[in-house]
């Protein structure tokens, strides 16, 4: 099954999570090319980076879940990038789901 074929929720989440999780490469890497100076070393830079736009999804619904701010901080890091992709490929998924939707009704008035 090439991915022609796939439905357009599918497409819509990976192409998010993959967009999301790319935009925030190129912004840790760019913060960490300008804002590296004797306080943070650029490998801190770019996880603070990383933490506030891949994770933040998952940093919010954790706190949530278990009630203690700054607890997911504490650990738990594979859970929170486990959790934010899932979270990515969802809102991908809908904006997909959308446009597939569009698309059909579009076919159809043709």
């Amino acid at each position: 099954m090439g991915w022609k074929n796939w439905p357009y929720w599918v497409k819509g989440g990976l192409i998010f999570t993959i967009l999301v999780l790319l935009v925030t490469f190129i912004i840790g890497l760019i913060a960490v090319i300008s804002y590296s100076n004797i306080l943070f070393s650029g490998k801190d830079i770019f996880l603070i980076y990383f933490i506030i736009i891949y994770l933040f999804p998952s940093y919010s619904l954790l706190n949530v879940l278990k009630h203690s701010p700054g607890s997911f901080l504490e650990g738990d890091i594979i859970t929170a990038i486990i959790s934010s992709s899932i979270i990515w490929f969802l809102i991908g998924a809908l904006i997909g789901f959308i446009i597939g939707k569009i698309k059909q009704k579009k076919m159809r008035e043709e």
